[in-house]
């Protein structure tokens, strides 16, 4: 019967072998993994918070690229961490994911922002808006919306619709006629175009979908993009 082999042995100095024990036996738990992460929420909250709050910063800082591509390569980067670090890999995909979630209700607010300044003649002064208006004003987006007011007048009078059936029928012939002039060569100003989108659009706050805006209001924003109509 052939004899065991000897088990190999390592020497170590007291205090390095006291060492040894202690990190074989402190294993990383989920609680680096948790902190790590909540560090990075913590951190890229308090940044968004600042610019938020101060707006651009000024010299010596530079526009660097969209938040939503830092999102995507904090994303790549945690990928490319998982065969290295577990706890590092976790903590990057955190912040990857609240990054474009910040980046996505920025944009959003920026959006809405840009809508908001084109109902107004004066915003047209800066590019972006009048960008948005001259988008919304062009032809084929002018037949969408006439095409729409139409289906406003036929699906108000159906059961379960989603107008208000007594405003719409008090201005179904207002309605008619300027889904006709919105399909007509006619020229139409930017922020009456603007005007007819939200008020199609945005239902928590038209007239034509929400009981608690008054009905003046639909008179008044009817009147206020036929006006814009030459």
């Amino acid at each position: 019967m052939p004899e065991p082999r000897p088990q190999r042995v390592a020497y170590l100095p007291p205090k390095a072998a006291k060492a040894r024990k202690l990190i074989l036996r402190t294993q990383l738990g989920r609680g680096w993994i948790v902190a790590s992460a909540l560090f990075g929420v913590v951190i890229l909250a308090a940044g968004a918070l600042y610019l938020a709050m101060a707006g651009r910063p000024g010299p010596p800082w530079v526009r660097v690229a969209p938040l939503s591509t830092l999102a995507a390569g904090a994303g790549l980067v945690a990928c490319a961490t998982v065969f290295i670090s577990l706890p590092l890999a976790a903590a990057l995909g955190a912040g990857a994911v609240l990054e474009a979630v910040i980046a996505g209700t920025a944009s959003n607010g920026r959006r809405e922002l840009v809508a908001r300044l084109a109902l107004q003649p004066a915003a047209y002064a800066l590019p972006e808006v009048a960008a948005y208006g001259t988008r919304v004003s062009e032809p084929p987006q002018r037949a969408r919306l006439a095409a729409w007011l139409a289906e406003v007048v036929a699906d108000s009078r159906m059961p379960h619709s989603l107008y208000l059936r007594d405003r719409v029928a008090l201005v179904a012939q207002e309605l008619e006629t300027l889904a006709r002039e919105l399909a007509s060569p006619r020229s139409i100003a930017p922020a009456s175009a603007v005007a007819c989108r939200r008020l199609l659009t945005h239902m928590t706050e038209s007239p034509l979908y929400n009981p608690r805006v008054p009905q003046d209001d639909l008179h008044l924003t009817l009147r206020r993009i036929r006006a814009g109509i030459a």
